[in-house]
């Protein structure tokens, strides 16, 4: 019989170890049915599931659905209760230790047997690998979060829900929550009072907390007109009650160009956001420089205002060396000849500017594509960034987007140097959020299905273990 759903039976999401009485009994995985329909208990024949080659079933295995858990042998005679087919079920494995934090290798194996279908029946198979992430302690000050903007495509394409969101930030042990509101938000810029009570019930079940509120101020209006000071101001306040409604102390606010500052309509939104107690933190992105005029225009704001309400967002895309590779993908499947590509990567880690390589690129011959990608290299770095410039910055740095683009099974992250990078912050006194912010699923949407949740997990994984040596803890 031709399986059915075999590459959707297991979700990266959810993933956890299990404790009872303060020991560890196993894990739990979140399972789909390999079926075309939802089932009594009794037709799930068979499950098994194997974890690094080591298989367990029958009375290693409870089967939770409806909010009960069932044992292979009860789940034989439940004509009952169902298993629709819309709905993870929880698999909690029983192995006492639970899983190791890192990769594991993981099978689900189950069959579905309906009455019409003699035999074995529906027989699926899926292979998965799959990141346990944990909260071990790491010794240091700074906290760890997750930017639901992370988890932006499946939560388009509706794989997860809010609550989906917020839960597989609580299941890798992470506790900072960053929303950008116009994603998830209904009625955004006022959302209905049920909603703001929802999300406040949602941070109180996870146990997680919001960090920053990512704001905009479209001051162009899609080039149809400029916003008049004023205007701009009244729309920062807006957002600036709607973080305090939602719990945020902090906003991100992005109001023109990246590389450029707006110090003035930033100066006249701080009393607002004195009034308030809101904290304000602009941006420093990619192509911005840390000793460049963007930085300067707001130390300096800060030290003639005296403010305590105004600091900076770091965000790690900044100190990227290298295109990531996944961009390098992405113009390959454009149709960007290969030494070009090779080209456009080296003349970015040379240090040249977006303009002088697409100039460049079109002296080789380089179509529209490879001199798209030539003005791409814009969007990281530069790679004259390096992490001790931070040293008169990490002051006044309250919040770090801690960007990515991809991390792989062995735990790298090929672009951003994460370990000199968290040495500086940790040097500097930074005691903040470090918030992931996958960016690497609009380059690869193309041409493979995004696992956002994974990619998260291997981050997670390897800034806890960039804070553990910063810091000195084994």
């Amino acid at each position: 019989m031709i399986p059915i759903n075999e590459k959707y039976l297991l979700e990266t999401q959810g993933l956890r170890n299990v404790t009872a009485d303060g020991k560890v009994i196993g894990f739990e995985v979140r399972i789909r049915i390999g079926y075309y329909r939802g089932v009594s208990l009794a037709i799930v024949s068979d499950l098994e599931l194997a974890v690094d080659g080591e298989a367990f079933r029958d009375g290693q295995l409870l089967f939770g659905v409806g909010g009960r858990q069932y044992t292979m042998s009860e789940m034989a005679a439940e004509e009952s209760a169902r298993w629709e087919f819309d709905e993870p079920a929880l698999l909690t494995v029983l192995k006492p230790g639970g899983l190791t934090p890192g990769a594991h290798e993981i099978t689900i194996r189950q069959a579905i047997l309906p009455s019409y279908m003699p035999g074995n029946g529906f027989v699926s198979v899926a292979t998965r690998t799959m990141t346990l992430c944990q909260d071990r302690p790491t010794g240091s000050a700074i906290g760890l979060g997750v930017s639901l903007y992370s988890y932006q495509e499946e939560y388009f394409t509706g794989a997860m829900s809010l609550e989906d969101c917020v839960a597989e930030v609580a299941a890798i042990g992470a506790r900072g929550v960053q929303l950008l509101p116009e994603q998830m938000m209904p009625g955004y810029p006022d959302p209905p009072a049920s909603w703001v009570d929802a999300w406040h019930a949602l941070m109180e079940r996870h146990g997680t907390r919001p960090t920053v509120m990512d704001t905009f101020v479209d001051v162009s209006l899609g080039g149809h007109r400029v916003m008049r000071r004023d205007e701009a101001v009244d729309h920062l306040v807006i957002q600036m009650k709607l973080a305090k409604r939602l719990g945020f102390t902090m906003i991100r606010p992005t109001t023109g160009p990246v590389a450029d500052a707006a110090p003035e309509l930033i100066a006249a939104s701080l009393p607002f956001a004195e009034e308030l107690g809101i904290l304000v933190a602009p941006e420093i992105h990619a192509p911005v420089r840390l000793d460049g005029p963007l930085v300067t225009s707001y130390l300096e704001l800060i030290a003639a205002s005296g403010t305590k309400h105004l600091g900076f967002t770091l965000d790690l895309g900044v100190f990227c060396t290298r295109m990531p590779p996944a961009m390098l993908g992405l113009a390959r499947r454009q149709g960007v000849e290969p030494e070009l590509v090779e080209f456009v990567a080296r003349a970015f880690e040379q240090g040249q500017a977006p303009e002088e390589i697409a100039e460049r690129v079109q002296e080789k011959g380089g179509g529209e594509a490879a001199r798209a990608l030539a003005m791409r290299t814009a969007a990281f770095g530069p790679p004259s960034n390096k992490p001790e410039a931070l040293a008169n910055v990490v002051p006044h740095v309250m919040n770090v987007h801690a960007k990515f683009y991809e991390v792989t099974r062995e735990g790298v992250e090929e672009s951003v140097p994460y370990g000199p990078v968290i040495d500086a912050l940790v040097a500097g006194g930074y005691t903040g959020s470090l918030d992931s912010e996958y960016e690497g699923q609009r380059l690869t949407q193309d041409a493979f299905d995004t696992d956002s949740c994974e990619q998260v997990r291997r981050h997670h994984l390897l800034m806890r273990d960039s804070l553990r040596r910063a810091v000195g803890t084994p």
